[in-house]
């Protein structure tokens, strides 16, 4: 996903805002999508949402 979603067309100056750009995505990815499986919530809601229960 990572390939085919953030680095399709994308040119980085350098190194370090390759990183910065990989880290983002993959804490948005990781984090805050919205996922089919999860109720359409994302993870942080969904673990929410089930620890007040």
């Amino acid at each position: 996903h990572l390939k085919s979603e953030m680095f399709h067309g994308e040119h980085f100056a350098d190194f370090a805002e390759l990183k910065v750009e990989i880290e983002a995505y993959i804490d948005w990815y990781n984090r805050h999508r919205r996922q089919e499986r999860l109720k359409g919530m994302t993870p942080t809601e969904y673990r929410c949402h089930t620890l007040a229960a």
